[in-house]
């Protein structure tokens, strides 16, 4: 009786953990998790599929950038550049443009100069 009462507890033990097994997220990528959409102990459900995490890859960083169409005929795929940061002002970024957009866009970033014209910009990747 008393081994009956061991190999039972044992099974109850082992379904316990599979069905805790089962309330971990795991990742599909190594990656650095950016946001949380749901707290600690919230219930998730299948439907709708909803947000629990964005996750990103940070082995391989992306910039996108604007390039004034007057620099643009300077700037090639493959071309070696330097990114800095405001988030790291002391730091450089080594990269290379991986892609030039084939169309221009409205400019949306500007600056606090009063001379600055609003004209059309090229949109580059790069990749660091």
């Amino acid at each position: 009786m008393a081994t009956a009462t061991l190999e039972l507890a044992q099974a109850r033990l082992k379904e316990q953990q599979s069905l805790l097994e089962k309330t971990k997220l795991r990742s599909p990528i190594d990656g650095v998790v950016l946001r949380r959409f749901m707290k600690s102990g919230e219930t998730i459900a299948i439907q709708p599929l909803m947000p629990i995490v964005e996750v990103a890859d940070t082995s391989r960083l992306r910039v996108r950038a604007e390039i004034d169409e007057t620099d643009v005929a300077r700037v090639s795929v493959g071309q070696r550049v330097w990114v800095t940061a405001e988030a790291y002002p002391a730091r450089r970024f080594r990269g290379e443009v991986a892609r030039i957009a084939p169309g221009m866009g409205r400019k949306s970033v500007g600056s606090d100069k009063p001379t600055e014209k609003s004209i059309p910009m090229f949109s580059t990747c790069w990749s660091i």
